[in-house]
């Protein structure tokens, strides 16, 4: 295998994520009740991601945003709603920011 090549299992990965994100994007699109639980999961998903993408542990993340572990799974799971000081807290410990916006007009289906 030549540097920068993937190899066959990298590959059959790729392929698997893809069709998902396809599957669940035909999903989303035709069932009203898969996409109001897939968007309400949304945060959950996307803190969960920049942790793992900084190689960070539940505990280290809830250390870094002056909590406890629990409160950062329950925050992951989605089985919570968050309030904003809170987000706020998680997001710099991710090295980010909280942005909370309203937008005028009906919402994308």
């Amino acid at each position: 295998m030549r540097k920068g090549e993937k190899s066959v299992a990298e590959r059959v990965c790729y392929r698997a994520t893809d069709q998902i994100q396809q599957r669940t994007i035909e999903q989303r699109a035709r069932d009203p009740v898969f996409r109001a639980e897939f968007d309400r999961l949304q945060l959950a998903r996307k803190v969960k991601g920049l942790r793992e993408k900084k190689k960070m542990s539940q505990v280290e993340l809830a250390a870094l945003a002056g909590t406890k572990q629990p409160n950062i799974a329950r925050l992951e799971s989605g089985k919570v709603v968050p309030r904003l000081d809170f987000l706020e807290k998680v997001a710099r410990a991710l090295g980010g920011h909280l942005d909370v916006r309203i937008v005028e007009g009906k919402r994308n289906a």
